[in-house]
């Protein structure tokens, strides 16, 4: 289909109608707006999946639905295929409340019912493409809280630490859990849970004005009722570049849907977006007991507390016994750092090995292994109320579906 279009930007429309009337109304309305009206195919939903497969999704797409016998089978199907942000309006012909009712909690603009005049197809094309709000406001009670976990150094365990922490958090404590994987390239987030990344993340980050609640719902993956994972596996050949406000403005989104949102933060993104990240919430920093881990905790620590409200910067131990020769003690760490260990966990090559085979958090596989008996503790003390903690109510609309 990347014959019928050959497109190197963003299109603002692309409509995919199955009658003469439709189309010349969206003809008329197209040609005002400056648009082409060469974007208009004979076709339906079928055709669109086929033709956005090969091309950049356009910012408003018009879908005519008749003689669909799945449609939000095929929704779902058109979602795969879109990228994040996209504005969906809805044709058809089946006069069905629970349909219209189904499509907007997909997040489908509109639906309209045919034969449509064209003042009626010109006030819903406007409706669609309006502008959200620069700042939305915050639903009652669903400001969640934001904890970062980065590694002091690399490969001391801080992304397993924030998986299971997330794990954790959201199936012992139905907290509603959001964790975001921000390694855009080497992130191993998704793959420890053997899953596909959502679409979108990185091109988000570069254009925060697709940062909606469309984009959160399409590229985010559903692990269980109350953990969703936002992550990307970025080609080699693309250089990651985003503004702090992007972020921003991404944790913001988070915190409207989520009790808490858990950032996987590579620490090369500490000097941009530290000052973000340390005035946002808690801090976990993981590290073995090195002395080059105790200089770099060090120095995070005193960067950090600049920038914090209260002192919420923890400091956990990991892999400890892994190298006893070159550690130091957690007494000496502690006095290096100029603070108390929050935890520190035993090196447990056997645990972690098995879950990282079944694509599981340890927690889950290994619960009663030395490293998840003692991280176990430490995520309690995360949460006000232990087990009894309540359940969150969802504010989600269920918008676009990830794969």
């Amino acid at each position: 289909m990347s014959a019928l279009i050959q497109q190197s930007g963003t299109e603002p429309f692309m409509a995919f109608v199955q009658d003469d009337i439709t189309t010349h109304s969206l003809g008329d309305i197209v040609s005002l707006q400056g648009w082409n009206r060469n974007r208009i195919f004979d076709g339906g939903i079928d055709l669109a999946i086929a033709t956005l497969g090969d091309i950049h999704t356009p910012e408003l797409l018009v879908i005519d639905l008749t003689g669909c016998q799945d449609p939000l089978g095929k929704i779902n199907q058109l979602a795969s295929v879109c990228e994040a942000g996209v504005r969906l309006v809805c044709l058809g012909t089946t006069n069905d409340v629970a349909l219209y009712r189904d499509l907007l909690d997909m997040g489908v603009e509109d639906y309209l019912l045919k034969p449509i005049d064209r003042e009626t197809l010109e006030h819903a094309l406007q409706r669609a493409m309006e502008k959200p709000e620069e700042n939305p406001q915050v639903e009652a009670g669903c400001e969640g809280e934001v904890i970062s976990v980065l590694g002091a150094l690399g490969g001391v365990g801080a992304s397993s630490i924030a998986l299971n922490m997330a794990w954790a958090l959201s199936g012992r404590y139905s907290q509603k859990v959001a964790l975001v994987d921000m390694d855009l390239h080497f992130g191993t987030i998704a793959l420890s849970l053997d899953l596909e990344p959502g679409k979108g993340f990185r091109e988000a980050l570069e254009n925060p004005s697709r940062i909606d609640s469309l984009f959160l719902e399409r590229a985010m993956v559903k692990v269980n009722e109350n953990l969703s994972i936002l992550a990307c596996e970025t080609d080699l050949a693309m250089t990651c570049q985003f503004e702090t406000e992007a972020l921003d403005l991404l944790i913001e989104r988070l915190r409207q849907k989520f009790d808490l949102v858990i950032l996987d933060i590579p620490r090369m993104l500490l000097p941009q977006c530290g000052e973000l990240l340390a005035g946002l919430g808690k801090m976990l920093v993981v590290s073995d007991l090195s002395l080059a881990g105790m200089r770099d905790c060090l120095r995070i620590s005193r960067y950090a507390k600049d920038y914090m409200v209260d002192d919420n910067l923890m400091v956990l131990a990991n892999r400890v016994g892994e190298n006893k020769e070159r550690e130091l003690s957690p007494k000496e760490f502690e006095k290096g750092v100029e603070r108390s260990l929050s935890a520190h966990l035993p090196f447990d090559a056997k645990g972690f090995a098995a879950a990282e085979m079944q694509g599981s958090p340890l927690l889950e596989v290994a619960a009663k292994s030395k490293a998840g008996q003692s991280l176990s503790p430490f995520i309690r003390s995360l949460v006000d109320h232990g087990e009894d903690v309540e359940k969150s109510p969802s504010f989600w609309r269920k918008l676009f579906k990830s794969k």
